[in-house]
């Protein structure tokens, strides 16, 4: 097994790399799809002669498109050659998936899953709450499967929504938890986008609680995590790097498995 690995994923605004070393994550770094020339910065960076000899870059992606530039300069960036393993569907994955059509799940959400089931406690369900573009409640049975989630839009996709399809409505961020009562268009804004997300996050696990049958540990992680896990009714596990993790583990599962063949 490699002791050293770059995991890198590609999302659908952001990549976001985390390099382990002996199965610890040592250090990360994120920037926007478009900056194509930060894959080079970080390899410089990062990139030892013992990454070439006996590591690998492990690339998982919710974006083709960007993935694919991704890879083309990563090996323009690398012309050594270090070893590229791409995680792009569930089969890889060491997970059982119980949905109607697993490889339509979206591959960060079945990594996420991955890394908390190496967290969970044995026999105990989880969800999982990915604060990204998008954002997505997943839930973990008690024997470790996927089963399945929802999905809704993330603060920053909302808020986009709403400045496109209004003709008065102002294009707002949302930074940090806004006071709930609205004095202008911003704040009822601000308000009905955080406490709107907020209070959706609350009713789907509380939803999806019961039907686990148990009682889950929730684990919250994505851009957004820090600015919503503090208002979880029920406490919320924020892990930063969830998804770097699973594609770590889905990473040694894989190599570990052409290795004994």
């Amino acid at each position: 097994m490699p002791t050293r690995l770059i995991a890198i994923d590609v999302g659908n605004s952001r990549i976001k790399w985390g390099r382990f070393h002996s199965g610890a994550l040592i250090s990360t770094a994120s920037h926007p799809v478009s900056r194509r020339e930060a894959v080079r910065e970080i390899i410089n960076e990062w990139l030892e002669p013992e990454d070439l000899r006996e590591g690998f870059f492990a690339v998982a992606s919710v974006n083709p498109e960007a993935s694919n530039q991704l890879i083309r300069d990563l090996q323009e960036a690398s012309p050594l050659g270090a070893r590229l393993l791409r995680i792009t569907d569930a089969s890889l994955l060491p997970i059982q998936v119980l949905v109607d059509n697993p490889t339509a799940v979206g591959i960060d959400r079945l990594l996420n899953a991955v890394a908390v089931n190496a967290r969970r406690p044995t026999q105990r369900p989880a969800l999982v709450i990915d604060c990204g573009s998008a954002i997505t409640v997943d839930a973990v049975d008690a024997s470790g499967a996927f089963v399945g989630g929802a999905i809704l839009p993330g603060l920053t996709l909302a808020a986009r929504a709403l400045a496109e399809f209004t003709y008065w409505l102002p294009r707002v961020d949302v930074n940090q938890p806004p006071e709930p009562l609205g004095k202008n268009t911003e704040q009822a804004l601000r308000s009905g986008l955080y406490w709107g997300t907020v209070g959706a996050l609350n009713e789907l696990v509380r939803r999806l609680s019961e039907e686990l049958g148990d009682q889950p540990v929730v684990y919250i992680t994505g851009g957004d995590a820090a600015l919503l896990s503090g208002r979880m009714e029920q406490p919320a596990v924020l892990i930063a790097d969830l998804t770097l993790h699973g594609i770590h583990a889905t990473a040694e599962h894989v190599l570990s498995g052409q290795q004994a063949s």
